[in-house]
């Protein structure tokens, strides 16, 4: 077997299946199937270069690019480009073109998998490697090893792949499928039908926190906003969105908008991701001190 070209595009298709897509289909919902399933590939590219999100000279370097468009449905071919590499030999851990379809693929494909497990109420049980990763066992004599880097694919597709779902159901665009020879035998495959399924469970803990905070945004109408959490405190520090639960006083949250810090009594929303554990997704404001 021959050594792949790890720094070549990777050529891949993009076919989208709908009823009435021969005679016309919504723009809206065509773009954001088409951003949510690029924004999939630039997370593994994150993951694969030890990076948290894309950089505007980055986005330059990482190309996704159409070559061929055709109707009946629609069909894309498409090169994935990475641009400026300075590679001395090939290095499977590398944010190559190569290897950045492969692990987009293969952590679709598991993720697939274990959100099929969890619909059916599976708990799985995690075996740490330090050297590989992690083991994932479901008690079917079928563990299923996975490294670091798809660890850190995986919650951040989640909304990605949810997204692509619901844009489908009401614009008569009913499957996505994007696949290469480079894996031959996987493919990346959404549904109309899949509305839901990549959708972590969210829970509320019923014990509230007190938490110092910095307001970043606030609809002065909705009082629903993004705040930034201080280090050291019951959660982790950075930004989190909010809601206000009930009828408050406007005026108190509208005059703590400005201030550098205000205190919050808020109960924490947690989404359930079924490797990494549960992650705070939002928090929901019982009370604020006045802005002084």
């Amino acid at each position: 077997m021959s050594t792949p070209d790890y720094n070549s595009p990777v050529k891949f298709s993009l076919h989208l299946e709908g009823a009435n897509l021969i005679d016309s289909f919504d723009l809206r919902a065509m773009a954001t199937i088409v951003s949510e399933f690029t924004n999939i590939i630039d997370h593994t590219y994150c993951a694969l270069s030890g990076k948290d999100r894309l950089s505007r000279d980055e986005r330059k370097n990482l190309s996704i690019i159409a070559t061929n468009i055709e109707r009946a449905s629609i069909h894309f071919d498409a090169e994935l480009v990475v641009n400026s590499m300075q590679v001395v030999a090939p290095f499977i851990g590398l944010a190559n073109p190569y290897t950045i379809w492969q692990y987009t693929v293969h952590s679709f494909n598991f993720l697939k998998y274990l959100c099929h497990k969890a619909k059916n109420n599976v708990k799985p049980t995690i075996i740490p490697n330090n050297s590989l990763g992690f083991a994932v066992n479901y008690g079917d004599n079928n563990t299923v090893t996975v490294n670091s880097t798809i660890l850190a694919i995986l919650p951040k597709s989640l909304g990605n792949l949810d997204n692509i779902a619901n844009a489908m159901e009401d614009n008569n665009i009913s499957s996505l499928k994007a696949c290469s020879d480079v894996t031959p035998t996987s493919s990346i495959e959404v549904s109309a039908s899949d509305k839901g399924f990549y959708k972590p469970p969210t829970f509320l803990n019923p014990n509230s926190v007190t938490l110092r905070v910095h307001i970043i945004r606030l609809d002065k109408n909705t009082l629903n906003g993004k705040l930034f959490v201080f280090p050291d405190q019951d959660i982790p520090e950075g930004e989190y969105s909010f809601s206000v639960i009930g009828k408050q006083d406007k005026l108190l949250y509208i005059r703590s908008y400005p201030q550098d810090e205000v205190t919050i009594n808020a109960l924490v929303e947690y989404k359930l991701y079924e490797i990494k554990g549960s992650q705070v997704h939002g928090l929901q404001i019982i009370n604020i001190d006045p802005a002084k």
